[in-house]
C-alpha cells in the first residue's frame, strides 16, 4: 500500500507493529553530496483491538534538512496540517 503512494519503507518490525517510511522531498533542492529543504516521514503503528479488530496510526514528522558531503543535519518542523496521515489512513480503509 505503501509503495503505491510512493513511500518507500526504511525500516519495519512486524513483533513491534510499526513501519518507518524513508524521507520524501516536500521543497528545496538536492544534488547528492549536497542537499537542502524540506521533508517528511511517516511512522504506521498497527495493533489489534480486541479478537477482530486493527488500530492504525500514523504520525508524519516534518523536518529541515540540509546535507554537506553526506553528513545530513536534521531539524524538526512543528506542523498541525494532517493531510498525508489523513490521505493515508483513508487509502488504507478503502483497501479493506
Amino acid at each position: 500500500m505503501l509503495r503505491i503512494l510512493g513511500w518507500e519503507v526504511d525500516k519495519a518490525d512486524r513483533a513491534v507493529g510499526w513501519i518507518t517510511t524513508e524521507s520524501r522531498k516536500l521543497d528545496g533542492e538536492d544534488y547528492g553530496v549536497y542537499a537542502k529543504g524540506t521533508r517528511h516521514r511517516l511512522r504506521i503503528h498497527v495493533r489489534a483491538d480486541g479478537a477482530k479488530g486493527t488500530t492504525v496510526t500514523v504520525e508524519r514528522s516534518v523536518f529541515k534538512r540540509e546535507r554537506i558531503l553526506w553528513i545530513d543535519n536534521d531539524e524538526t518542523i512543528a506542523t498541525r496540517d494532517q493531510t498525508v496521515e489523513r490521505e493515508l489512513l483513508a487509502t488504507i480503509a478503502k483497501s479493506l
